[in-house]
């Protein structure tokens, strides 16, 4: 499965225009919008393209604060407390593909977007799509991100998988009432890219599309046990456990 991540982080079809649009935590609303409709974005409080921007805007007491042009970066404001300038200051000076080599994200414009605490939760599950060809093959649920990172692997079906990746397995829990809709999303967000995962917010009533996500952890996380990967690649890929996953 890494085999296969990997050459899609150094084929170059990440430099496409549709690749590195989508991987802009701005613009990747646009796609989202015009693809399966404006009530599936998270809302946009503010947008900031500079550190001044950021001293001038007025954040809620309660909000989220993330770099369009990075991954894994965040700032949740929970009670007002003063904001860390010298954190977003380093944003602004960062491009993330000088650390991490993935392409898309190469020539993205340095930009803050805020956004409201969804369903008003500090710690809210990440349910991940990974779509091959726009199918989805697996679902990944990632729970408590701020404490003790869990996270578990289903089948479309909501089968749990027997392996995990990088992180302990999650205890069961039960598919949300509106899987099928999250998955149908899923299939029409993922059509024009041979490989992806799609990422959501859901809580079972609601569904936001948190961002696209072209290179999963930057091909570089281990399945726990080590025999899930080829598991996991024939899931995804087919029989044979690998494909190049062109178009």
């Amino acid at each position: 499965m890494n085999d296969a991540l990997y050459w899609i982080k150094t084929s170059g079809k990440l430099l496409e225009k549709r690749c590195t649009e989508t991987s802009d935590k701005e613009l990747v609303k646009v796609y989202i919008r015009d693809t399966v409709g404006e009530d599936y974005n998270v809302p946009t409080l503010g947008i900031c393209k500079n550190l001044e921007a950021v001293q001038a805007f007025d954040f809620p007491e309660r909000c989220v604060i993330k770099p369009t042009h990075m991954s894994g970066e965040v700032i949740l404001r929970l009670n007002g407390e003063p904001l860390d300038l010298e954190r977003i200051k380093g944003w602004f000076r960062s491009n993330f593909y000088d650390r991490w080599r993935e392409q898309n994200y190469r020539d993205l414009e340095p930009k803050v977007i805020v956004e409201p605490l969804l369903f008003d939760r500090v710690d809210v599950d990440d349910l991940k799509v990974f779509c091959f060809r726009g199918e989805p093959k697996v679902i990944q649920v990632d729970m408590d991100r701020r404490t003790r990172h869990l996270r578990s692997l289903y089948s479309t079906e909501w089968e749990l998988l027997p392996y995990t990746i990088a992180h302990p397995v999650a205890r069961k829990v039960d598919p949300p009432a509106n899987l099928s809709e999250m998955l149908s999303l899923a299939t029409r967000l993922s059509e024009p890219f041979p490989f992806v995962r799609i990422d959501f917010y859901n809580d079972g009533k609601r569904i936001y599309v948190g961002e696209i996500t072209h290179c999963h952890a930057n091909a570089s996380e281990s399945f726990i046990p080590a025999s899930g990967e080829w598991e996991f690649a024939r899931r995804v890929f087919g029989k044979d456990g690998f494909c190049v996953p062109e178009s």
